[in-house]
C-alpha cells in the first residue's frame, strides 16, 4: 500500500469553495477532523478486507438495522 505523508494545509483547504474565509483555528479544527475521519475509514476498510469471503457479521448487522 502506498502511503502519503502530506497533510492538508490551511492554504489548500481555503482554496475550496466555501472555505475561503475560515480562520486559522477553524481550518486546523477541520483538517484534524478530516484526518481522524480518514484514519477511521482506513481502519474500517482494513477490517473489511480481512474478513472471510462470506458476508461479515458487521454487514449482517447493518442490513438488519435498515
Amino acid at each position: 500500500m502506498e502511503t502519503c505523508n502530506r497533510r492538508l494545509t490551511i492554504e489548500k483547504l481555503r482554496s475550496y469553495p466555501g472555505c475561503e474565509n475560515l480562520t486559522d483555528e477553524k481550518a486546523v479544527e477541520i483538517i484534524d477532523s478530516l484526518y481522524k475521519l480518514a484514519a477511521i475509514l482506513l481502519e474500517f476498510h482494513y477490517f473489511r478486507e480481512n474478513q472471510p469471503d462470506d458476508e461479515s457479521t458487521y454487514s449482517k448487522d447493518l442490513n438488519q438495522a435498515a
